[in-house]
């Protein structure tokens, strides 16, 4: 009896969590038009509970349309769709899928639509032939399902043959029955040839769900044959009054044996002409939706006249107003939640919004209201005025930025990209912080109709003047247009630039390189991971500069934790070290000073704590160092040559010193040549034809054109293959300009840590992307961009990248192991068992290449450091060329050094001197698991 009580209470369980979640969403999707098609998302689950969804009709393909599909897709975490219905082939219905087949985040298991047979003549433009509108539709349908099938997902067309037809397509706990699938003008196909009132609206798919014994009935723009066929022959009036959208009504309900419908949408948006009253007289609906602004209904009195005469108490929804959600429980009660109009103007509460300086990090520079309104948005300095302060509301949407001096003006993207004051409605939202996964690092702020646009500036012959233009500009060009910000609780022009210094072990306070871990105790240096913003006065915030959004954070009170987070809580105000008091507290507990996390005392690199004050403990006693810039302006680079000496005032943010002596020039060995390959762009460094010209990213080759010659490396001169008497050489240090010229009056340049950097100069390192040309190459501040990762190749990387492979194993015969991948990126590979899935490595067919591990997707075995032989699971790069295996495995660094067993250790590997005795430097590639 006990048992039977045990299944009863596990099957009530299910049957709960079966009906938890069933609901069908008709997003807002309408913006400044107020009518711009469906879409429907609709949600059940599956028999194990998941929550699964699926899909009818997606709007049309804009950002302004698409942005609430993301929104909703964001919002309830849907990465899957298990089928997308298409219901007729008008772009304002399936246009917003070519959307969410470019989100990559987004699988669809199948499309389903109607076969497009491109009869419909309705809607040609003015002097447009019948001919050259079809030609347009169809390229227009082919466009999408090509996309489609290009992504791999697979499109079913249905008819009444279908399978989905004759049964259901199902989700859940819905069942849809398809009505209207086969092809409606193809008896009259003549008559569509010559007049243009065949509409593709008549050859929608309805979709009627059942769910639980609650009835959906889901017009798309159905439509009766036009209205012209009534004035025709017997056999168009038969065809109009047999094809009646009442007549689909009155066959659905006998399908399913009902008197009427719970749900109905209503049909083309509300059109009035779609909704005849014989229609809704069959359906006598409780609810209705439609997928239209309430006042942007036309006739719609005539409309709710239609829908009442037959029951005055359905409920009228009109999703364009607000996303209408209609939800069923458990018990198949149905419960509609109208959300929020998506494109309402949101009430400013100024109790429970902060105000602040939006600060621009490159040009010292804030955010400000111009005062007029529907003019471009400036930068320019940081005041305490109310035109240098802005409310930033964050919603589920977005965040908007409202102006103090004015706050029913807010930063607005029109359709052109340009960033106005304007009002605060749905096309004020934006992202702030780039890749949603790390917002910490990148600080940009994105128009949530394009994430691939981020505000900058707008013309960079304005970078110099006292305030500039703002636009959104490409996230990916990183240059003189700068794009990071940060968002600040107190003026930023009041802040300091510090260093903060540890005078008795010669150290300093460093910032981590991730989000939420604890600040670093290390040697000191001149890179922005040692400087930090203070404000002017005794006490307040630690702001990294490298990431001015983080701040060190107290973390955790009894155990003194620290972290850098967002700076935005209490937790973030420190009492700075005086002369007379060198410690660095929190006003939360001034007993618990900074020093070293105990776990890490003797360590070179120390994570720092709040520990209990002890002026014995040296790591305790800190003083403030001034970076030598000031709040307002930034300081000054001196360029020397051997005749003359001039100093240049700048907007750059550290002193920097680059030396363009003439001297006789270190000979280059024209056996080592050097491609110098950027892993954002996948693409090699070239000069140009003309000297004095900028060098270029482009397509990399083997001809001397992308070949370098750096002597010495890897500090140097960098001479170009083409011309080895010409240089890359920084004629312009104070703009950052780097031109191919002549060597004798060139630049040192130096790589290490995957940057190039200017002698003298380790504040600004090679980027791509200048205001006059994207591809070209110059010098910025280093800020971890992407397009500043730079490798040396010895050969074409591309030649490598692109090397013909196979799936293979690579197999000790003398000890019966294999080689296998770390468990993960940047740890050691091993030598273990054959039928580990970490065993099979995808590597080059024949000569050298990358042997990159299947199982550990985009790693493989490369080399950290030389020197010591150690070999990791790294990105693939330059590090990780291996040579041919014969007998041996070698890196393309180290000809003398083979894989084998690190020393005292049975599994891990790394880079020994070769020894043939060893039996564990012995491999061979084989295609089959050796050990089947």
């Amino acid at each position: 009896m006990k048992y039977l009580f045990l299944l009863v209470s596990l099957l009530i369980l299910y049957i709960n969590k079966s009906y938890q979640s069933d609901r069908i969403a008709f997003l807002d999707i309408h913006g400044e038009d107020p009518t711009v098609g469906d879409a429907i998302v609709i949600q059940s689950t599956d028999s194990k509970g998941r929550d699964i969804y699926g899909m009818i009709d997606a709007g049309l393909n804009t950002m302004e349309s698409y942005s609430t599909v993301d929104y909703y897709f964001r919002k309830n975490n849907i990465t899957e769709l298990e089928w997308f219905l298409i219901t007729h082939a008008h772009a304002d219905h399936y246009g917003g899928l070519h959307k969410i087949v470019e989100n990559p985040k987004i699988n669809i298991k199948v499309v389903y639509a109607k076969k497009y047979n491109n009869i419909d003549s309705y809607k040609c433009k003015d002097g447009q032939s019948i001919k050259d509108f079809r030609i347009e539709r169809l390229n227009q349908w082919n466009e999408i399902i090509n996309k489609v099938k290009d992504r791999g997902i697979p499109v079913t067309y249905i008819n009444s043959s279908s399978e989905i037809v004759k049964n259901y397509l199902s989700l859940g706990n819905y069942q849809f029955k398809l009505l209207n699938v086969d092809e409606v003008f193809t008896k009259f196909k003549s008559y569509c040839d010559k007049k243009n009132v065949c509409n593709e609206n008549s050859n929608s798919v309805v979709a009627v769900g059942k769910n639980n014994n609650k009835y959906y009935y889901l017009n798309a723009d159905i439509d009766t044959y036009p209205s012209a066929f009534k004035n025709l022959s017997d056999a168009y009036k038969n065809a109009y009054y047999d094809h009646r959208v009442d007549k689909l009504v009155k066959k659905a309900k006998q399908l399913f044996n009902i008197d009427h419908f719970d749900v109905y949408k209503v049909s083309h948006h509300g059109a009035s002409y779609n909704n005849i009253q014989e229609a809704f007289n069959e359906a006598k609906a409780d609810k209705c939706i439609i997928t239209k602004t309430r006042n942007g209904t036309p006739s719609l009195d005539e409309l709710l006249t239609k829908i009442r005469k037959v029951n005055n108490d359905t409920e009228i929804f009109f999703s364009g107003d607000g996303t209408v959600i209609v939800n069923q429980d458990k018990y198949g009660e149905i419960k509609v939640d109208k959300q929020t109009d998506e494109h309402a103007i949101i009430e400013l509460d100024k109790s429970k919004v902060k105000e602040q300086w939006i600060y621009n990090t490159a040009t010292n520079k804030c955010l400000f209201d111009p005062g007029t309104f529907n003019i471009r948005a400036k930068l320019n300095k940081c005041t305490d005025d109310d035109t240098s302060k802005w409310y930033v509301l964050s919603t589920d949407k977005g965040i908007q930025f409202r102006s103090k001096a004015n706050p029913d003006r807010c930063l607005f993207t029109n359709k052109y990209g340009n960033v106005l004051l304007n009002q605060c409605d749905y096309r004020s939202f934006y992202h702030y912080g780039g890749d949603e996964e790390n917002t910490h690092k990148i600080n940009t702020i994105q128009s949530i109709f394009s994430r691939k646009t981020c505000l900058g500036i707008y013309n960079a012959t304005e970078i110099n003047n006292k305030s500039f233009r703002l636009h959104l500009n490409n996230c990916d060009l990183n240059d003189d247009l700068q794009q990071t910000w940060s968002f600040w609780n107190e003026n930023p022009a009041e802040t300091k630039i510090v260093k903060i210094f540890n005078k008795n072990t010669n150290k300093c306070l460093r910032a981590p390189t991730s989000f939420t871990f604890r600040p670093l105790f290390e040697k000191c240096d001149d890179t922005v991971r040692s400087k930090w913003l203070i404000s002017s006065s005794s006490k307040g915030y630690i702001r990294s500069l490298q990431y001015p959004d983080w701040c060190i954070n107290f973390t955790t009170k009894k155990k003194g934790t620290l972290s850098l987070r967002q700076c935005d809580t209490d937790d973030i105000i420190f009492n700075y070290p005086t002369s007379s008091q060198d410690t660095i507290t929190s006003p939360l507990d001034t007993t618990k000073c900074l020093g070293i996390f105990e776990e890490d005392r003797g360590k070179e690199t120390s994570r720092l704590n709040l520990n209990n004050c002890d002026k014995s403990k040296s790591e305790q006693h800190w003083e403030i160092q001034y970076v030598n810039q000031s709040s307002s302006t930034k300081p000054i680079a001196t360029t020397t040559t051997t005749t003359t000496t001039r100093t240049i005032t700048t907007t750059r943010t550290t002193t920097t010193t680059t030396t363009t002596t003439v001297k006789p020039l270190p000979t280059i060995n024209l056996n080592d040549p050097k491609w110098i390959y950027n892993n954002y762009y996948k693409q090699c460094l070239s000069p140009q034809n003309a000297i004095d010209k900028k060098p270029l990213l482009k397509d990399c080759e083997n001809t001397n054109r992308f070949k370098w010659y750096i002597s010495p490396y890897p500090k140097g001169y960098f001479h170009s293959g083409y011309d080895t008497n010409r240089c890359l050489n920084l004629l312009d240090p104070v703009n950052g300009k780097i031109k191919v010229s002549q060597c004798n009056s060139s630049t040192i340049f130096e790589y290490k840590n995957n940057h190039i950097y200017s002698d003298g100069d380790n504040q600004r390192c090679v980027g791509i992307g200048d205001p006059e040309n994207i591809t070209g190459t110059y010098l910025k501040d280093c800020v971890n961009d992407s397009d500043q990762e730079w490798s040396i190749w010895d050969r074409n990387p591309i030649d490598i990248i692109n090397a013909n492979s196979h799936t293979v194993w690579i197999f000790n015969k003398k000890l019966n192991k294999c080689l296998l991948a770390g468990t993960q990126a940047t740890n050691r590979p091993v030598m273990g068992d054959c039928n580990n899935k970490r065993a099979k490595w995808d590597a080059p067919i024949s000569g050298e290449g990358f042997f990159k591990s299947l199982s550990l997707k985009d790693y493989c075995i490369g080399v950290k450091n030389i020197t010591r032989g150690t070999i990791i699971m790294n990105p693939c790069d330059h590090t990780a060329i291996i040579s041919n295996v014969n007998k041996t495995i070698k890196s393309s660094l180290a000809n003398n050094k083979c894989v084998g067993l690190l020393e005292n250790d049975n599994s891990k590997l790394n880079l020994n001197p070769c020894n043939e005795s060893n039996k564990d430097q012995h491999w061979e590639i084989v295609e089959t698991n050796p050990l089947l």
